[in-house]
Protein backbone atom coordinates (compact mmCIF):
# COMPACT_ATOMS: atom_id res chain seq x y z
CA UNK A 1 0.00 0.00 0.00
CA UNK A 2 2.80 2.30 0.88
CA UNK A 3 4.50 1.54 -2.27
CA UNK A 4 1.69 2.35 -4.43
CA UNK A 5 1.09 5.49 -2.49
CA UNK A 6 4.65 6.32 -3.11
CA UNK A 7 4.55 5.12 -7.48
CA UNK A 8 1.34 7.67 -6.84
CA UNK A 9 3.00 10.52 -5.52
CA UNK A 10 6.56 10.50 -7.47
CA UNK A 11 4.15 10.42 -10.78
CA UNK A 12 2.00 13.41 -9.22
CA UNK A 13 5.61 15.23 -8.72
CA UNK A 14 6.58 14.59 -12.42
CA UNK A 15 3.67 15.82 -13.93
CA UNK A 16 3.93 18.67 -11.64
CA UNK A 17 7.84 19.06 -12.73
CA UNK A 18 6.63 18.65 -16.37
CA UNK A 19 3.95 21.72 -16.22
CA UNK A 20 6.32 23.96 -14.46
CA UNK A 21 8.87 23.28 -17.14
CA UNK A 22 6.38 24.12 -20.13
CA UNK A 23 4.88 27.11 -18.22
CA UNK A 24 8.49 28.81 -17.49
CA UNK A 25 9.57 27.95 -21.16
CA UNK A 26 6.73 30.08 -22.48
CA UNK A 27 7.48 32.82 -19.17
CA UNK A 28 11.35 32.69 -20.67
CA UNK A 29 10.35 32.50 -24.57
CA UNK A 30 7.49 35.98 -23.54
CA UNK A 31 10.84 37.79 -21.86
CA UNK A 32 13.20 38.14 -24.75
CA UNK A 33 13.02 41.06 -26.35
CA UNK A 34 11.52 41.08 -29.49
CA UNK A 35 13.07 41.27 -33.18
CA UNK A 36 12.01 42.66 -35.92
CA UNK A 37 12.41 40.60 -39.28
CA UNK A 38 12.34 42.35 -42.74
CA UNK A 39 8.84 41.74 -44.69
CA UNK A 40 9.68 39.46 -47.59
CA UNK A 41 10.24 41.68 -50.76
CA UNK A 42 11.32 44.46 -49.10
CA UNK A 43 14.81 45.88 -49.61
CA UNK A 44 17.35 47.21 -46.70
CA UNK A 45 17.67 50.96 -46.49
CA UNK A 46 20.54 52.08 -48.45
CA UNK A 47 23.67 53.12 -46.80
CA UNK A 48 24.08 56.98 -46.79
CA UNK A 49 27.13 57.93 -48.82
CA UNK A 50 30.27 59.06 -47.10
CA UNK A 51 31.69 63.03 -48.26
CA UNK A 52 34.23 60.79 -49.90
CA UNK A 53 31.77 59.11 -52.25
CA UNK A 54 29.51 62.04 -52.90
CA UNK A 55 32.45 63.94 -53.92
CA UNK A 56 34.07 61.40 -55.94
CA UNK A 57 30.51 61.07 -58.12
CA UNK A 58 30.37 64.55 -58.04
CA UNK A 59 33.56 64.31 -60.12
CA UNK A 60 32.31 61.78 -62.46
CA UNK A 61 29.59 64.46 -63.39
CA UNK A 62 31.43 67.25 -64.04
CA UNK A 63 33.75 65.29 -66.05
CA UNK A 64 31.01 64.39 -68.38
CA UNK A 65 29.17 67.32 -68.59
CA UNK A 66 32.63 68.62 -69.35
CA UNK A 67 33.37 66.26 -72.29
CA UNK A 68 29.69 67.17 -73.49
CA UNK A 69 30.29 70.79 -73.68
CA UNK A 70 33.97 70.06 -75.71
CA UNK A 71 31.91 67.64 -78.50
CA UNK A 72 29.09 70.21 -78.58
CA UNK A 73 31.85 73.13 -78.87
CA UNK A 74 33.95 71.20 -81.59
CA UNK A 75 31.03 70.62 -83.87
CA UNK A 76 29.78 73.86 -83.55
CA UNK A 77 33.27 75.35 -84.83
CA UNK A 78 32.85 72.61 -87.72
CA UNK A 79 29.60 73.81 -88.70
CA UNK A 80 30.38 77.42 -88.74
CA UNK A 81 33.50 76.87 -90.27
CA UNK A 82 31.24 75.12 -93.22
CA UNK A 83 28.84 77.84 -93.38
CA UNK A 84 31.29 80.26 -93.87
CA UNK A 85 33.10 78.28 -96.81
CA UNK A 86 29.48 78.64 -98.24
CA UNK A 87 28.92 82.00 -98.03
CA UNK A 88 32.39 82.33 -99.34
CA UNK A 89 31.45 80.44 -102.44
CA UNK A 90 28.34 81.35 -102.92
CA UNK A 91 30.29 85.27 -103.06
CA UNK A 92 33.00 84.27 -105.52
CA UNK A 93 30.17 82.78 -107.71
CA UNK A 94 28.49 86.04 -107.98
CA UNK A 95 31.46 88.12 -108.91
CA UNK A 96 33.12 85.64 -111.38
CA UNK A 97 29.67 85.61 -112.90
CA UNK A 98 29.46 88.97 -113.27
CA UNK A 99 33.55 89.02 -114.14
CA UNK A 100 32.49 86.78 -117.09
CA UNK A 101 30.06 89.28 -118.44
CA UNK A 102 32.99 91.60 -118.85
CA UNK A 103 35.20 88.79 -120.93
CA UNK A 104 32.50 88.24 -122.90
CA UNK A 105 32.58 91.53 -124.00
CA UNK A 106 36.51 91.21 -124.33
CA UNK A 107 36.10 88.67 -126.54
CA UNK A 108 33.74 90.18 -128.58
CA UNK A 109 35.59 93.18 -129.09
CA UNK A 110 38.65 91.50 -130.06
CA UNK A 111 36.57 89.77 -132.78
CA UNK A 112 35.50 93.03 -133.92
CA UNK A 113 39.35 94.34 -134.56
CA UNK A 114 40.05 91.31 -136.51
CA UNK A 115 36.88 92.20 -138.49
CA UNK A 116 36.83 95.72 -139.21
CA UNK A 117 40.09 98.76 -138.83
CA UNK A 118 37.14 101.34 -137.41
CA UNK A 119 39.71 102.68 -134.37
CA UNK A 120 36.46 105.00 -133.36
CA UNK A 121 34.18 101.88 -133.38
CA UNK A 122 36.96 100.13 -131.15
CA UNK A 123 37.56 102.82 -128.81
CA UNK A 124 34.18 103.47 -128.06
CA UNK A 125 33.38 99.46 -127.34
CA UNK A 126 36.70 99.42 -124.91
CA UNK A 127 35.25 102.97 -123.13
CA UNK A 128 31.66 100.89 -123.16
CA UNK A 129 33.64 97.53 -121.13
CA UNK A 130 35.15 99.85 -118.97
CA UNK A 131 32.13 101.71 -118.23
CA UNK A 132 30.89 98.18 -117.52
CA UNK A 133 33.54 96.83 -115.40
CA UNK A 134 33.68 99.92 -113.11
CA UNK A 135 30.06 99.78 -112.89
CA UNK A 136 30.92 96.12 -111.65
CA UNK A 137 33.52 97.37 -108.86
CA UNK A 138 30.80 100.14 -107.99
CA UNK A 139 28.07 97.34 -107.03
CA UNK A 140 30.77 95.84 -104.73
CA UNK A 141 31.22 98.52 -103.17
CA UNK A 142 34.85 99.21 -104.13
CA UNK A 143 35.91 102.37 -105.31
CA UNK A 144 39.55 103.93 -107.14
CA UNK A 145 42.12 105.52 -104.43
CA UNK A 146 42.35 109.31 -105.25
CA UNK A 147 46.23 109.83 -105.87
CA UNK A 148 47.64 112.76 -108.12
CA UNK A 149 47.64 115.78 -106.54
CA UNK A 150 46.86 114.41 -102.79
CA UNK A 151 49.43 114.42 -100.41
CA UNK A 152 51.33 110.93 -99.89
CA UNK A 153 49.90 108.91 -97.39
CA UNK A 154 51.71 105.76 -96.67
CA UNK A 155 48.02 104.20 -95.55
CA UNK A 156 46.84 104.86 -99.12
CA UNK A 157 49.75 104.96 -101.46
CA UNK A 158 53.18 103.19 -102.30
CA UNK A 159 55.98 105.10 -103.49
CA UNK A 160 57.81 103.97 -106.37
CA UNK A 161 59.74 107.02 -107.19
CA UNK A 162 60.02 110.68 -106.21
CA UNK A 163 60.11 112.96 -109.37
CA UNK A 164 60.78 116.96 -109.67
CA UNK A 165 57.66 118.56 -110.36
CA UNK A 166 56.54 122.34 -111.00
CA UNK A 167 52.94 121.63 -110.84
CA UNK A 168 52.82 119.65 -107.46
CA UNK A 169 54.57 120.99 -104.47
CA UNK A 170 57.13 118.34 -102.33
CA UNK A 171 55.19 115.48 -100.88
CA UNK A 172 52.43 116.05 -103.04
CA UNK A 173 51.88 112.57 -105.58
CA UNK A 174 52.55 113.97 -108.74
CA UNK A 175 51.85 110.83 -110.97
CA UNK A 176 50.13 107.70 -110.86
CA UNK A 177 51.52 104.39 -112.21
CA UNK A 178 49.32 101.93 -111.12
CA UNK A 179 45.51 102.77 -109.26
CA UNK A 180 44.77 101.65 -105.59
CA UNK A 181 41.56 100.47 -104.56
CA UNK A 182 39.21 100.59 -101.60
CA UNK A 183 36.16 98.54 -99.98
CA UNK A 184 34.63 100.65 -98.09
CA UNK A 185 37.55 101.73 -95.30
CA UNK A 186 39.51 98.60 -96.48
CA UNK A 187 42.48 98.74 -98.32
CA UNK A 188 42.34 96.32 -101.14
CA UNK A 189 45.48 97.55 -103.45
CA UNK A 190 47.48 101.25 -102.62
CA UNK A 191 48.11 103.22 -104.94
CA UNK A 192 51.21 102.97 -107.16
CA UNK A 193 52.57 106.85 -107.63
CA UNK A 194 55.32 108.90 -108.01
CA UNK A 195 55.59 111.98 -105.32
CA UNK A 196 57.07 115.10 -106.14
CA UNK A 197 59.90 116.89 -104.56
CA UNK A 198 59.07 120.15 -105.89
CA UNK A 199 60.35 121.82 -108.79
CA UNK A 200 63.50 121.34 -110.38
CA UNK A 201 66.97 123.27 -108.66
CA UNK A 202 67.22 126.57 -110.83
CA UNK A 203 63.64 126.74 -112.17
CA UNK A 204 61.18 129.11 -111.23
Amino acid sequence: MNKEQNKNSQSQDGASTDNLTVEDSFSQASDLPETSATPVGETETAVPQTEEEKLRAKVVELEDSLLRSMADLDNFRKRSARQLDEVARNANDRIIGDLLDVVSNLDRALQHCNESSDVASLKQGMEMIHGQFMGLLTRYEIRPIEAVGKPFDPKLHEALAQIDSAEYAADLVAAEISKGFMQGERVLRHSQVAVSRGPAAGTN
